[in-house]
């Protein structure tokens, strides 16, 4: 099987002489880079901190153009839990099974009965958990039916199980999307308990999670709106995506679980520091137009460029 590996950024000169031989730099169109390895052996999920204006959804935007390049099957559900639609772009492309920008103030003019914005961001979540739990429980029983095999080839056959495509539940801003299903969902409490169930069950069985969240201090209240450490051990692969804002000490223990590690995220636009395990690189994200960002004062040409480097759409 090809190696399942996700483009970050590009490592810059002067960290070149401290790449060695780590496991997360490949070579990408030419130039070493850093990259998140996601399949066997690697880190099935990821966690992102940031901070406004760091190059957080930058960040994730590059890793979903990935994912919808990448051939095979596969399915993503993105939560926008600010409601900015900061990923509307991606609309249409392979492999997204949808988008959700969670808005409770939209919602409130939706007429009654429809379901909220908000309520579909909890149901993608628990279908995702539904999803991982039946598919942990269709492998052990081919783990049984081989079992069976092993012991009594004479009765017994090969089981028919093949592995599943990818699942990936993006959300971005946890801590909102945890604040909005606590005060306006009807059928969600807290989310963290599920977010690491999903994770543990579905480190197997390809269903992934990336969660992006601001750079906040998580102090142990009920109430606390950071991300709590039950969760953030389920994220082996770790980003500070800052750039020129740079991480405090105490922003850097709460993404790395070290208070200087930050000090090594490059201070220029895009610059972030990926660790997974013991291996630390740090990168920088290139530019890539968000083709429907409104705000942008760019040419009509610019955009059509950018979205060209993604695939067709579907109809």
């Amino acid at each position: 099987m090809p190696e399942r590996r996700l483009f970050l950024g590009r490592i810059r000169p002067d960290d070149l002489a401290r790449v060695g031989d780590s496991p997360l730099v490949r070579p990408w169109d030419g130039h070493p880079s850093a990259t998140w390895p996601y399949g066997s052996g690697g880190a099935p999920h990821a966690g992102v901190w940031g901070t406004t204006g760091g190059g957080k959804s930058s960040l994730l935007r590059l890793l979903l153009r990935g994912l919808v390049r990448r051939p095979g099957p596969r399915a993503i559900t993105i939560i926008d839990a600010e409601g900015a639609g900061e990923f509307t772009v991606f609309d249409g492309m392979p492999g997204i099974a949808g988008i959700i920008n969670a808005n409770p103030a939209a919602d409130a003019k939706l007429p009654d009965g429809t379901p909220t914005s908000v309520d579909r961001a909890a149901g993608a979540l628990a279908d995702t958990l539904a999803l991982a739990n039946e598919r942990n429980e269709e492998r052990e029983a081919a783990q049984r039916a081989w079992l069976r095999l092993l012991k009594d080839p004479a009765h017994h056959r090969a089981p028919d199980y093949q592995a599943p495509g990818e699942v990936w539940l993006v959300i971005d801003g946890f801590a909102s999307f945890r604040y909005a299903l606590r005060r306006y969902s009807k059928v969600a409490g807290d989310v963290t308990d599920d977010l690491v169930l999903t994770g543990r069950l579905g480190r197997k069985v390809d269903v992934h999670l990336v969660l992006a969240d601001q750079v906040t201090y998580a102090a142990r209240t009920k109430d606390d709106d950071g991300m709590p450490s039950p969760l953030r051990k389920q994220l082996g692969c770790r980003i500070g995506a800052v750039g020129e804002l740079g991480m405090t000490a105490t922003e850097s223990q709460q993404a790395f679980d070290d208070p200087d590690a930050a000090k090594r995220i490059p201070p220029t636009p895009g610059g972030c520091l990926v660790q997974i395990g013991a291996s630390r690189m740090p990168f920088v994200v290139p530019r890539w137009l968000n083709a429907t960002d409104p705000d942008l004062d760019v040419p009509v040409g610019d955009r059509r460029a950018a979205y060209r480097l993604l695939p067709e759409a579907v109809a």
